[in-house]
């Protein structure tokens, strides 16, 4: 995975020391505008267009099979398996800034598990927190690294 990591440009030296800080104390970082304007408007046209294709099984994982892995859930829209529904969403997850971010946390040893969408619709209320890791751990041995984009 090192080396993969190296090829797509995520060094240690892409985080300031500030940055890596924030992370260990926090637990998370605002990367700032990495997408650019031209990205962002594909991204929308894409997800728009899975949206409208998915119609009722949009957020499922097992789109040709009767069960549904992830319920609907109210006030949120949500497609599953983006790493499968077109090269636009590689950004996410081969983007060097949010490489360094993520092996800052887990190591240079790492797997992506899932990419997908989730939107919560204006005006629907709060949305619920989840943990993506069945137990407990022990402080500073983290096993996931979730990321979220939005629009400023």
């Amino acid at each position: 995975m090192a080396y993969y990591l190296d090829d797509l440009g995520a060094k240690d030296d892409l985080l300031t020391d500030q940055e890596k800080g924030l992370l260990d104390s926090q637990g998370y970082l605002v990367l700032g505008k990495i997408l650019s304007d031209e990205q962002i408007r594909v991204i929308r046209s894409r997800i728009e267009l899975l949206m409208n294709k998915e119609g009722e099984l949009a957020g499922s994982e097992l789109l040709d099979s009767p069960y549904i892995r992830h319920p609907k859930e109210a006030g949120a829209d949500r497609l599953a398996d983006l790493v499968n529904k077109g090269p636009v969403f590689d950004i996410f997850y081969t983007h060097p800034r949010v490489l360094a971010a993520v092996s800052h946390i887990l190591g240079r040893e790492m797997k992506l598990s899932s990419l997908n969408y989730r939107a919560a619709k204006p005006g629907a209320g709060e949305q619920n927190l989840h943990v993506d890791w069945h137990e407990a751990v022990d402080p500073g041995d983290y096993k996931v690294c979730g990321m979220a984009a939005r629009e400023t």
